[in-house]
């Protein structure tokens, strides 16, 4: 039988790397293969390590092993949670393994593409809003002379449920339906849904959506003599840049149901692939086996000033990372998370692949990481001295009084305390591909200078200060003849005409200037990596916006 002193053994020599680690790796993978995957624990735990050697293998010898070893995993889950102890299936419940049951409140638009995808798989599990709460909102949803049962008595939000979906075979299917039918407003929807609170169980008997077996779109496999542990800020900036994969619109469509599962199965998302367009998706062939996807959100849910593009890291085909860049002009507000059975790995060469790739692809110049990257509101941040992560590949405080204390330490080779760590909290990081950006433009402060306007000149009235800068702009910047294209992209682009209404004397641009600042209108509503460029190029709109940004 498998045991935990059999993991010990493979845990010791897993992501070390040669020729003797990998014949041992080997033979230990052999042996192995003939114990029985009856203890829970263990095969949990042989589980993630099979996940990296996939991601890191050593040869062709031990890869194949190890997809085999898989394959005997899955099926021995399987059997445990069909037939194992009540005690045995708890422990494996939640874990992203094939076979295995997850049960999570995600958001609406993540829930509908489940049930719409794993229909067979995916069903309601439970309503934990607030008595009161729930009362409201399936008032809104239900017809109102249902009246009783949405609303009288003191019903739970869950009981209520089941009374209104009685004799119903699917739930969440009916559910969802109410909510697409009774919510127009694709924002509120999402926001009803998660005050709802709604739980979704989720049965990851799918041959690929599963933590065990998913992929990203297969290429040449790349095994490993070593692990490439340190790069520096010459690797991020100028390496030649990686290779676009031309995608056929069925695996931009795969690589965003990929992304979506991969970050589910973990119980997270991020907006670019929860709201991402498969029309949007790119991928990227880097070194060392890694390939980077991005993800572009739908047009009518973009940011209203930066860009927002998200991307996935797959090593030899596995999802091993994600995370996303929020850009307005050179400056990219990034970050970093790797998944868990991942983290012994390459994280620093795979994080300057993804700041070399938004550079040569989008003209990055200047990268700030906020401080909850490293520990701001998150232990496991803190404890993981993430700081010196970014530190050591580039970054540096902004702050010049906490950037002094991170040298001292750093040259003194110390180990920083927790309250040390805390301390860096205080400041941002950024690293800079020059020396001094010409135009630093924090979209942050612009939105501040927005609200402080719309209180100044419109008296906080909103809806007017939108109706009016609209107006403006038009009058502006669009010829008549034009006006019928801007009207049906009205909704998404009035929010960047109130960034437009900060700008000094606009009526004074000459036409040229006013023609490059339409070209950034129109973009942001079709293409965002056009919309960056336009940005890029109008340098007095650059100057403009860095000169608002500067303190009083």
């Amino acid at each position: 039988m498998l045991s935990t002193i059999h993991i010990q053994k493979l845990r010791k020599v897993y992501n070390k790397f040669g020729e003797q680690e990998a014949v041992e790796k080997f033979n230990l993978l052999n042996e192995l293969s003939q114990r029985r995957l009856t203890n829970y624990t263990a095969v949990k735990n042989y589980h993630e390590l099979l996940l990296f050697l996939k991601a890191y293998p050593d040869n062709e010898q031990v890869l194949n092993l190890v997809i085999s070893e898989q394959v005997r995993v899955a099926a021995a889950v399987k059997k445990i949670m069909e037939s194992g102890s009540a005690k045995a299936q708890k422990a494996l419940s939640g874990c992203g393994i094939a076979g295995t049951t997850l049960i999570t409140q995600y958001s609406f638009t993540i829930t509908k593409w489940l049930a719409q995808k794993f229909t067979p798989f995916v069903c309601f599990d439970s309503c934990a809003a607030g008595a009161e709460e729930g009362a409201a909102i399936l008032h809104y949803l239900f017809p109102k002379a249902e009246y009783f049962f949405t609303t009288q008595e003191k019903f739970s939000a869950q009981k209520r449920l089941n009374f209104l979906f009685e004799k119903s075979n699917n739930k969440l299917q009916h559910l969802l339906q109410l909510f697409i039918q009774s919510v127009k407003d694709e924002k509120l929807c999402e926001t009803l849904f998660d005050q709802l609170k709604i739980f979704t169980q989720w049965k990851l008997d799918d041959a690929i959506f599963n933590r065990t077996f998913v992929k990203g779109i297969e290429q040449p496999i790349f095994y490993h003599k070593h692990l490439q542990k340190k790069v520096d800020k010459g690797h991020i900036f100028y390496k030649q840049s990686a290779k676009a994969v031309k995608l056929l619109i069925q695996q931009q469509e795969y690589l965003l149901d990929v992304a979506k599962a991969s970050l589910a199965f973990y119980c997270r998302e991020t907006e670019p692939v929860t709201l991402g367009a498969a029309s949007e998706v790119k991928l990227f062939n880097c070194s060392r086996g890694i390939s980077i996807a991005l993800y572009g959100m739908m047009p009518e849910r973009r940011l209203s000033i930066e860009s927002y593009v998200g991307y996935m890291v797959f090593k030899n085909s596995v999802p091993v990372a994600y995370g996303g860049g929020w850009m307005f002009g050179h400056r990219c507000k990034i970050g970093l998370n790797i998944y868990p059975p991942f983290r012994s790995g390459e994280s620093a060469l795979i994080f300057s692949e993804v700041l070399n790739l938004y550079h040569q692809f989008y003209k990055q110049q200047y990268f700030i990481v906020k401080p909850y990257q490293y520990g701001k509101g998150n232990t496991e941040g803190l404890q993981s001295a993430a700081f010196w992560f970014y530190y050591k590949l580039g970054f540096k405080p902004v702050d010049k009084a906490i950037a002094d204390i991170a040298k001292d330490e750093f040259d003194q080779n110390k180990k920083s305390s927790l309250l040390t760590l805390k301390l860096f909290t205080k400041s941002n990081i950024e690293l800079l591909l020059k020396p001094t950006p010409s135009a630093q433009i924090d979209a942050e402060i612009l939105s501040r200078l927005v609200t402080k306007m719309i209180i100044e000149k419109f008296d906080g009235d909103r809806s007017k200060a939108v109706k009016v800068c609209w107006v403006n702009c038009k009058k502006l910047l669009i010829p008549k003849n034009e006006t019928r294209v801007i009207n049906k992209q009205q909704q998404q682009l009035q929010q960047l005409t109130l960034l437009f209404s900060l700008i000094p004397n606009l009526k004074k641009w000459n036409d040229n200037e006013k023609q490059q600042l339409l070209k950034i209108l129109l973009a942001k509503a079709v293409d965002e990596k056009k919309y960056i460029q336009a940005i890029q190029q109008h340098k007095k709109l650059t100057n403009v916006l860095a000169d608002l940004c500067k303190p009083i």
